[in-house]
């Protein structure tokens, strides 16, 4: 089995699939390899697609004995910018993945402290989008929560740098296939990194870097419960201010600028205190998307509360243990603290990391993806 895969420069959300090609090519389970965007041509795209200008999208071809299959993967934040690549492919997965809207046709059950105001353009853009692209839902495959971020924090030294620079202008003067060989390498390195922090001792209960991304007011009520619970909790948090946008109504939240940004504590190394907390919290991402912190949460082991989940993976997101709230302000943060008591906090983080492991490792996502082509 052969996978072509036909980069640009803005799918770093698709980084770990990538690593898990790479890692089943190095296993000898597959040929991987890597091109420029505009060969996508040869595996049957069309002209529109090589000159797409991708966002969160990544396209590639699995060739088996004479068949091929296109297939797209979206990570966009969520389900309501699907990109009209679904056109152009045999298989669409999408990491914001919505049973209501691909399976129902109708739109998702909202939360219960969005306002109308909050709502009416993605009612709108759900029926657009049924209209639009409805006939061919069936391509579209539930995928996996946006990964962890997969850049290598403490860059090769100058020697190294250098060497790469050198293999990089042979293998371009040779005509070689895209040379991923040092991209494997830095995924190697971050990925163990990433993997250190299931060590990390628990040092607060909750560590929370934000922004006003997505209903801005329901982020504002949940940082002002952080702050009622410093109090008796040992939170570090800080709130970012962004401008607000027009299609969840921030534009008309009232907030002011100048009120940000709201600090408990102080956050420095964000993923480092993370690991050493107690409980993740976080707010749903845009358009309801997923979070790629939360991810690494639960990557980690944590156990996490979040909005209830409008989208889901391929996967029973109950295989993990976390928790979902409707509550304005995810304002039952107490009580699931109640629920993790640090003894326990052990036995909650091997669950995660096992499930983790088991459905979102590289070679895991890799492998299903394969097999669902």
């Amino acid at each position: 089995m052969i996978v072509d895969w036909y980069r640009h420069g803005h799918e770093h959300r698709n980084d770990m699939l990538r690593f898990g090609f790479m890692r089943l090519h190095r296993a000898g389970e597959i040929t991987y390899r890597e091109h420029a965007l505009p060969e996508c041509r040869a595996a049957g795209f069309s002209a529109e697609t090589a000159a797409h200008d991708h966002r969160h999208t990544s396209i590639f071809a699995i060739r088996s004995g004479s068949q091929v299959k296109r297939i797209v993967v979206d990570s966009e934040d969520s389900f309501f910018w699907m990109a009209p690549l679904v056109r152009d492919c045999d298989l669409y997965f999408c990491a914001g993945y919505s049973p209501s809207l691909f399976e129902e046709r109708r739109f998702i059950t909202p939360y219960a402290w969005q306002t109308e105001v909050e709502i009416a353009f993605y009612r709108d853009r759900a029926d657009w989008l049924i209209a639009s692209y409805g006939e061919l839902f069936g391509r579209i495959k539930p995928y996996v929560p946006i990964a962890p971020n997969m850049g290598r924090r403490n860059p090769p030294g100058r020697l190294n740098s250098k060497l790469r620079n050198l293999r990089h202008k042979l293998a371009k003067r040779l005509k070689r296939d895209r040379d991923w060989h040092h991209d494997d390498v830095d995924f190697e390195v971050r990925y163990a990194e990433l993997l250190s922090y299931r060590n990390a001792v628990q040092q607060s209960d909750i560590v929370l870097l934000d922004s006003l991304w997505g209903w801005p007011r329901h982020r504002v009520a949940l940082h002002e419960q952080l702050r009622r619970l410093s109090a008796r909790y040992a939170i570090h948090s800080r709130l970012n201010w962004s401008p607000p946008y027009a299609c969840d109504a921030g534009d008309r939240s009232g907030l002011v600028k100048g009120d940000f940004p709201m600090v408990i504590g102080a956050v420095s190394d964000y993923e480092t205190m993370l690991s050493q907390s107690r409980l993740g919290t976080f707010a749903t991402g845009f358009h309801y998307g997923w979070r790629n912190i939360m991810t690494a949460a639960l990557m980690i082991g944590l156990p996490v509360l979040t909005d209830r989940l409008i989208v889901q993976p391929w996967f029973d997101m109950k295989v993990f243990d976390f928790a979902e709230t409707d509550s304005y302000g995810l304002g039952d943060i107490e009580a699931v603290l109640a629920r993790y008591p640090t003894e326990r906090l052990a036995q909650v983080k091997a669950r995660n990391q096992a499930a983790f492991d088991r459905y979102l490792s590289p070679q895991a996502m890799a492998h299903y993806v394969l097999s669902a082509a």
